[in-house]
């Protein structure tokens, strides 16, 4: 099962690819992306995975998360900008008076 799920992960990708054979960047990105497919499987035969640090690979931890099914969170942390008050001006736009 887990298998069958990868390899349909990487008919995908190959589907992408081809789509995007004219786009050099995206077409090398798909590939990349079927290479990352295709070590999962390699790793399982042979002797302990190198680390993700180790590895010298361009995915994002989001790219990889995507990749194998998982949803990927998009939570951007903000942090509250201090309120200016001087001369009788308040709020955070230079339009606030």
């Amino acid at each position: 099962m887990q298998n069958e799920t990868i390899l349909n992960k990487m008919q995908k990708e190959l589907h992408s690819a081809k789509a995007a054979e004219h786009d050099r960047k995206a077409f090398l990105q798909h590939i990349n992306h079927i290479k990352l497919l295709c070590e999962l499987f390699l790793e399982e035969d042979s002797k302990p995975a190198p680390s993700a640090e180790s590895a010298h690979t361009s995915f994002t931890e989001q790219e990889i998360k995507a990749m194998l099914g998982e949803k990927k969170s998009s939570v951007i942390e903000t942090k509250p900008s201090p309120t200016i008050n001087h001369d009788g001006a308040n709020g955070d736009s230079i339009f606030d008076f």
